[in-house]
Order: structure tokens, then sequence, then C-alpha cells
């Protein structure tokens, strides 16, 4: 199983509940080439977090860090991190999670744990990818699972005004859309993509520990596209 039953339960607890498979995605290389996201500053983390610079042994991390390059930053049992980039997009992190991004493009890495990214609207987006898939995002709020198989779970808690998050099976190249409130999960094992299922997000956000759990708010702007999202499912 990609999750944990906890995980699971949280979302299986809606009445919309799904797990999904996702496919192949690109936004226009030449926006997300653009504003590279160079380096990001840790803005909040709790037990035990460690940054790992390129060629130095890793360390424990402080608030205010700066993650760039190629660092990769890690957290272990029971403990999260918050980085914040210029562009003020943002990466929360779960517990037993390796996170890292390329500082020349808009790409970032969940190699595995949990992670919830948002990146303001009218930015150039974001690519993210884990061992299974990678997903397109413009102006969007998602949350992520890997597991340790680097089976991975994608959840769209918002969708931009310009499309769709878009998600790719590495391994095949099949393409899926994942529109606001839909979950999918990739199997990196499989053959092909299933078809995305329904969520409740209201019910995700409350129940999960990277929407809330944080001494900070999320942005105003993740805020109000997942507000967005809600007001939408309850009608």
């Amino acid at each position: 199983m990609i999750c944990s039953n906890q995980w699971l339960m949280k979302i299986q607890s809606s009445s919309l509940s799904a797990v999904i498979f996702l496919s192949a995605v690109a936004l226009p290389w030449a926006a997300l080439r653009a504003a590279p996201l160079k380096s990001a500053t840790v803005t909040e983390l709790k037990n035990e977090v460690h940054l790992a610079k390129e060629g130095v042994a890793a360390r424990p991390a402080e608030k205010k860090d700066t993650v760039a390059g190629n660092d990769r930053l890690t957290t272990g049992k029971k403990s999260r991190a918050e980085l914040e980039f210029p562009d003020k997009s943002i990466a929360r992190l779960g517990s037993n999670t390796i996170f890292s991004f390329d500082p020349q493009s808009r790409d970032m890495k969940v190699e595995r744990g949990t992670a919830l990214i948002h990146v303001p609207p009218g930015l150039s987006g974001a690519r993210i990818s884990t061992p299974a898939a990678t997903a397109a995002i413009q102006g969007d709020v998602v949350a992520m699972r890997v597991d340790g198989k680097g089976m991975t779970q994608i959840v769209a808690l918002s969708r931009d005004a310009l499309g769709p998050v878009k998600v790719t099976f590495n391994k095949t190249g099949e393409t899926r859309a994942l529109e606001a409130g839909q979950l999918l999960t990739i199997d990196p094992t499989a053959t092909r993509m299933p078809e995305p299922m329904n969520v409740a997000v209201d019910v995700f956000v409350q129940s999960s520990g990277l929407a809330g759990g944080f001494k900070s708010d999320l942005p105003d702007s993740a805020k109000k596209e997942i507000h967005q999202t809600t007001e939408l499912q309850a009608k």
C-alpha cells in the first residue's frame, strides 16, 4: 500500500473517497523555465529535520536556513518542516520525507513521504516529480504521499484558471488531468493509469497535518483556492 491506513481512512471518511493513477503532464516548457526556484528558506520545523548541503554531510536544520542548489531536506518520525521560496510558493513536509528542487528550473522532487505544495496564481507553476509520477501545476495547491516503494498519491485541492493539475505516469508517459477535489494513485509497477476519483476536500483539510498542524496558516492565496473548491463541492 502506498499510504498509511490512517491517511487512507482520512480520505475514505468522506463520501467521495478515491484511489487513482495519474498521467503525463506538461506545462509549456518556456513557462517552467521562467523564474527558477533558486533557493528556499526554512520557515518552520519540528523534531527531526536535517539539511544535506550539496557535497556536505547532513546536519540538523534550523529555522531561517537557506536551502539551495541540490540540497536535500529530510524529516524523521513525527517531524515536519515548511519551506518558502522567494515567489511565495511553499512546500510543507510531513514525517519521513525527502525533498529537493532543481535551482535551474521550477522542478521539485519528493522522493518519499508527504508534502503539500502551493504555487500562487499568476506565476510560472512548477513540476513535482516522485519515483512514479510527475505532476505539473500552475497556481494550485496539491498534497501528495510517496511510500518506500515509490507508490504515489496526489490530491488536487484547487484548480487554477489556466487549467487542472496534469500528471504523467513516468513509466508509460500516460497523462491524466486532475481536477480540484480529485485523487490519483500511481503504482510504479502498473501498466496503465486508472481514472481519478473524488475526495471531499473539506474533510481532507480538516484532518490533514499538512493543511493544519503548523504554527503559521497557509498563505491567503492557498486558503482562497481551497475555499473555492469546498464551496463548489458543497453545491
